[in-house]
């Protein structure tokens, strides 16, 4: 190969081209010497040198003085315009050939230019001021687009066009920014991402300085720089700042209509299959070139690889011994020795006379065509990385070397090394010191390294904003140091005001870690008055707006504005849904959003995992629910979150709990001290497993992981209360919980509820609720909980209900909330209308809320309401719930009441006891059920036994027992033992007082003590009409005292005025007395309630008329001798007080009405065919 050598001439000194070292600028100094000279001779020739020449001599002198300034001024102004014109500012976008404006040559003329579709779009969004990014595969035109715009919109405005990767730091180290509206074309945006040169501070400086940006990029460069996994470093926060347009190799119908108007209309064809890119920049012939040399495994092949590599770790030009050593990596590729002469020759020939494969830029500096590099379909290697170690390579280079080793997850070490060896070249250079120093942060290695790197890079240059902005973040997670983290925020803030991230984090940081909401604001309101576009700034400002303010419509419109700055923001797009589902319950927008977030980014763990919640939740769609379970955890193993998550599907929607407990164990062996994850293994280990001992060595971890966390110490509270019975530490864990947080609605609500039923406390149990809701006035749960409180402690129903009201305001939807207050409304207020439309209301709202389905079938069953809907409710509730043995010990009792297949109703207790094994009304019901339908008494006694060892303090177990041991095993003693028991553990229980009272008066004899149990009854229960009644026949039966029992029974049915017993039998007492005209009233309203089956009542009611209403005397006698003939009979009910009144007044009938008695009891009607008034009925 000829090379041609220049002749060897003498030299010559060479001129700067820098005025200020011109010789020139000794004519000044020079003048004036020549000046001080002369003008005393002119002057004594000429009256006019000698007024004028002073001036003259004055000026020059002047001018010499100020030469050396202004020289120095001259001179750096030539050298920054030396420098401007090296970097590109004053490019002559007319004048300059394409090649030379880094348009791909050509075989062909390429004058001609085809416009393209996106053209106006790409007009539209720079005249708004927005960056726009051409982006596409290499040879789709991009530069081209880019330049014949300027040329045809922007034809006079100033342009720079940064050829080389180092112009705009060259630019800006002379202390030089382009001029306001200039033109900025950044062809091959990669290069200036790559070595860290172009800022978003920097874009946004240009942009606000009225600066028209364009960018090209190829697509496999644009994939590589949108990874957000690490933002920081991969660039992406720039790129993002740019409005993408992508522009595709193919023409479209109107392109290839206007092609046909040109030149290249001859290979129409060709443009059709290909592109007019690839076809004028010869793609086809490099494209088969390369293949070639790759199918030969050549050394050329390898060179090429290398150079494609060198291209995409992003390290611009390389020299010959790089791009040679670097092939070395690829050796496993090729065949044979190497005469890198001849590799070099092949590798940089033309290709049809136009193209190399690897192309000159400038003195031996080299770059692989674009193509090449842009369709590159293999990995780099981890040893393709590692060896660029062994190769002589510039500070910058040696920086992004470690950059991409970091971006593509390479082991730790060699990355590490890496980085080590980029610092080792330039120890000074703050922007790698600082990278260096996140890497190790988001590695998790050598924090006191970690903040080494950070502290010589702020103190290199104490004014880059995003390393203290990083410094700040690594302060506040790793070293947990708020303040001087905050000095760092505000430090990041003032090294560059217009910084969004920095204002953004700095805004999360006062929110989360200060509390300070107004100056929060502030911050999050200067992020996107410096970025209107930043889409982070504004979702995170749109969830400050939900959380904080309340302010759901102006969160909206800040999380629709995200979307439309960034519309593929997996993170936003997800938070969006979640708004959409809790906020604005739209849960088919909602599921849209999600889609749209999980298409964005198909791995990012928190969007899946948080759509799995809204599947299982809100859409009922388990399935599914658990493909995104799965695909979160697959996306990233360690996030231990999405496993525990996992977890809680497993055992409460899969009933897994052998593979629940693997996953609880996998999160907590990845993340020991997760407090979260701990409370929640806590709680399954307790509900589920049953192992109490490991569920409170898990509760005790998360309070010494987080002593002051609310959550676990109230649930740790509530484990003591329920589980331990340790009573005075649970209060200790309250009242820790409460210090921790003295506005934590739950916490202090359950401790209300412990203060009332365990500590017998009511005014401090008012107290605490109180403070509940000042606390949280919305909190419907506590609304709800200190309602029950005012109605069943206080008994004040009407504060109750206005406390029920204003629960089901604050949150309309909640079932269990609807249902409570329709089981008021049934039992306190006597409507139960109303409380149909409530527990109607609760199901429509949840309609799989076993809850209220449990609670509405029982209102239906226990009011005689449409047993067969009672039934489906029952079945339903079942259904949403199997494990629920409250459900299925009730839809038991339905079944024992409406069918009378024993076998389906024993088969359903003993579904409800296999659910849960220790549950005493269940227990206690089918010991009942064994008794009085199966009457295997021992058996019955056996289960009776089972529910007191479940629970030996559960008073209606221990009622039910003393009842079976009174009435059928005739154990008096044990049976008295059982009723006190039942007594000790709930005072308060009317029924079992009532009862004990029987058995007192009736077993015992005991008179005294019997009325004394009815009197603390009814005290408790003061409205309870069968009580009153009861009490009432004792004071006629045994005390004889027949005005107090009418009082009683006046009472009895003031409360229950259709309550036919007790009218029945008051009118019994009213006809004895006697006071006929209201006893006749009770009874005929009596009758007019009775349906058919209430046959004994009937009769005793037709009796009384028969014996003491003579206008009821003839209606009355056919109704009883009806009645009797049928077989209906009173049993051992005494008539002998209507008798004795009649044997007083000596009744003529008394004898007739006699028989009539004796024969209610014994169903003998023989005896009365004697009475002819018997026999003329």
């Amino acid at each position: 190969m000829e090379v041609a050598m220049p002749s060897r001439s003498r030299r010559k000194a060479v001129r700067s081209t820098d005025p200020g070292q011109s010789a020139w600028w000794l004519l000044a100094p020079v003048g004036g010497i020549v000046a001080g000279t002369s003008i005393p001779y002119f002057a004594t020739h000429s009256a006019a040198w000698a007024t004028g020449g002073g001036a003259i001599g004055a000026a020059i002198g002047a001018a010499a003085a100020a030469t050396p300034q202004f020289r120095d001024w001259v001179s750096t102004r030539s050298r920054r315009r030396q420098i401007a014109e090296s970097a590109g500012v004053t490019t002559n976008i007319n004048g300059e050939p394409l090649e030379a404006l880094r348009v791909h040559r050509s075989d062909r003329d390429n004058t001609e230019f085809v416009p393209r579709d996106i053209q106006g779009q790409l007009v539209e969004h720079l005249n708004n001021g927005t960056p726009v990014l051409i982006e596409g595969p290499s040879m789709a035109g991009k530069t081209r687009l880019a330049l014949e715009t300027i040329r045809s919109h922007w034809p006079e405005t100033p342009f720079w066009f940064p050829r080389d990767e180092g112009d705009i730091e060259k630019f800006l180290n002379s202390n030089q920014q382009p001029a306001p509206e200039t033109i900025i074309l950044l062809d091959d945006l990669d290069r200036f991402l790559s070595n860290q040169s172009l800022t978003l501070g920097l874009l946004n400086h240009w942009a606000n300085n009225s600066c028209t940006i364009i960018a090209t990029m190829m697509h496999s460069q644009y994939i590589k720089h949108s990874d957000r996994s690490n933002e920081k470093v991969s660039g992406w926060e720039v790129l993002n700042r740019f409005e993408k347009l992508t522009l595709p190799p193919s023409l479209s119908t109107t392109e290839l209509k206007a092609t046909q108007l040109t030149s290249y209309a001859d290979q129409l064809p060709q443009i059709e299959s290909i592109g007019l890119g690839p076809l004028l920049g010869c793609a086809e012939a490099a494209r088969t070139t390369f293949t070639d040399e790759l199918e030969k495994h050549s050394w050329c092949g390898a060179l090429i690889k290398a150079a494609a590599d060198w291209r995409r770790i992003g390290l611009g030009t390389a020299s010959r011994e790089q791009l040679i050593s670097l092939s070395e990596a690829h050796d496993d590729d090729t065949w044979g020795t190497v005469n890198w002469d001849d590799t070099w020759k092949q590798a940089t020939r033309l290709i049809n006379h136009t193209i190399p494969l690897l192309r000159q830029i400038d003195d031996d500096r080299w770059e692989v065509l674009d193509i090449i590099a842009d369709e590159a379909n293999w990995d780099i290697s981890i040893r393709t990385l590692t060896s660029l170690k062994d190769i002589p390579l510039s500070p910058q280079q040696a920086f992004r070397s470690a950059i991409t080793m970091f971006l593509h997850g390479d082991p730790s070490l060699p990355t590490r090394n890496m980085f080590e060896f980029a610092i080792e070249k330039n120890p000074d250079d703050t922007i790698t010191l600082g990278t260096y120093a996140f890497f190790l942060k988001s590695e998790g290695v050598d924090m006191d390294k970690a903040e080494e790197m950070y502290q010589r890079a702020i103190n290199v240059n104490p004014k880059i904003s995003i390393i203290l902005e990083g410094y700040a973040d690594f302060l506040k997670s790793v070293r947990g140091d708020m303040d001087k983290a905050e000095e760092m925020y505000q430090r990041a803030i003032n090294a560059e005001p217009t910084n969004a991230d920095a204002l953004g984090n700095y805004a999360q940081f006062l929110e989360n870690v200060r509390g300070e909401m107004d100056q929060a604001e502030e911050m999050y309101q200067r992020a996107i008055n410096a970025d209107p576009s930043n889409a982070d700034a504004l979702g995170n400002y749109a969830i400050f707006l939900k959380n904080v303010r309340d302010e759901m419509d102006q969160a909206e419109e800040m999380y629709q504005q995200a979307i439309d700055a960034e519309p593929t923001n997996a993170r936003n797009l997800g938070n969006y849904a979640l708004f959409l589902h809790t906020v604005r319950d739209n849960p088919d927008q909602a599921q849209d959003m999600y889609e749209q977030a999980i298409d964005a980014d198909s791995t990012n763990a928190d969007t899946l995992a948080a759509y799995a919640q809204f599947l299982e939740n809100a859409c009922g769609d388990m399935n599914k629910a658990e493909e995104m379970y799965q695909r979160a955890i697959d996306a990233d193993p360690t996030n231990t979150d999405t496993i525990s998550d996992y977890a809680l599907f497993l055992h409460t929607v899969r009933d897994n709990p052998d593979q629940a407990q693997d996953m609880y164990q996998r999160a907590i062996d990845a993340e020991p001290t997760n407090v979260r994850i701990l409370g929640n293994y806590a709680l399954f280990l307790e509900n589920v497993r049953g192992d109490l001992d490991k569920a409170e060595e898990m509760y005790q971890r998360a309070i010494e992981a987080e002593p002051t966390n609310v959550r676990i110490l109230g649930n740790y509270a509530l484990f003591l209360e329920h589980v331990r019975g340790g009573i005075d530490k649970a209060e200790e864990m309250y009242q820790r919980a409460i210090d921790a947080d003295p506005t934590n609605a739950d916490t202090i609500s359950n401790y209300a509820l412990f203060l009332h039923t365990v500590r017998d406390n009511p005014d401090q149990a008012q107290e605490m609720y109180q403070q509940a809701i000042e606390a949280e006035p919305t909190n419907a749960r506590t609304l709800s909980n200190y309602a029950l409180f005012l109605h069943t402690v206080r008994d004040n129903p009407d504060q109750a209900q206005e406390m029920y009201q204003q629960a089901i305001e604050v949150e309309p939807p909640n079932a269990n909330i609807l249902a409570a207050y329709a089981f008021f409304l049934h039992t306190v207020r006597d409507n139960p209308d109303q409380a149909e439309q409530m527990y109607q209301q609760a199901i429509e709202a949840e309609p799989t809320n076993a809850n209220a389905l449990d609670k509405y079938a029982f209102f239906l069953h226990t009011v005689g309401g449409d047993m067969d809907q009672a039934q489906d409710m029952y079945q339903r509730a079942i259904t949403a719930n199997p494990t629920n043995a409250n459900t299925l010990g009730n839809y038991a009792i339905l079944l024992q009441t409406l069918c009378n297949d024993p076998d389906r109703v024993e088969n359903m207790y003993q579904q409800a006891i296999t659910t849960d094994p220790l549950h005493p009304n269940n227990l206690s019901n089918y010991a009942s059920f064994l008794n009085n339908i199966r009457g295997d008494i021992d058996q019955a006694e056996a289960v009776y036994q089972r529910a007191i060892n479940a629970d030996s303090h559960d008073a209606r177990t221990l009622r039910a027992y003393a009842v079976f041991l009174h009435t059928e095993r005739r154990d008096m003693d044990q049976a008295q033992d059982m009723y006190q028991r039942a007594i000790n553990a709930d005072p308060t229980n009317a029924t079992t007082l009532v009862d004990y009272a029987t058995f007192l008066h009736t077993v015992r004899g005991d008179a005294d003590q019997a009325q004394e149990m009815y009197q603390r009854a009814i005290t408790t229960d003061p409205t309870n009409a069968r009580i009153l009644a009861n009490y009432a026949l004792f004071l006629i039966t045994v005390r004889g005292d027949m005005d107090q029992a009418q009082e009683m029974y006046q009472r009895a049915i003031d409360t229950d005025p259709s309550n036919i017993d007790i009218l029945g039998n008051y009118a019994q007492i009213l006809f004895a007395k006697p006071d006929d005209t209201e006893a006749i009233s009770l009874t005929e309203k009596a009758i007019a309630l009775a349906d058919n089956d209430d046959t004994p009542l009937l009769t005793e009611c037709h009796y009384y008329l028969f014996s003491h209403s003579p206008e009821h005397r003839k209606e009355s006698g056919r109704a009883l001798k009806t009645l009797l003939t049928d077989g209906v009979t009173t049993g051992d009910w005494s008539f002998e007080m209507n008798l004795e009144r009649l044997r007083r007044e000596e009744d003529p009938r008394l004898e007739l009405l006699e028989a009539v008695a004796r024969t209610l009891d014994d169903g003998d009607t023989s005896r009365l065919d004697a009475f002819e008034e018997w026999r003329d009925l």
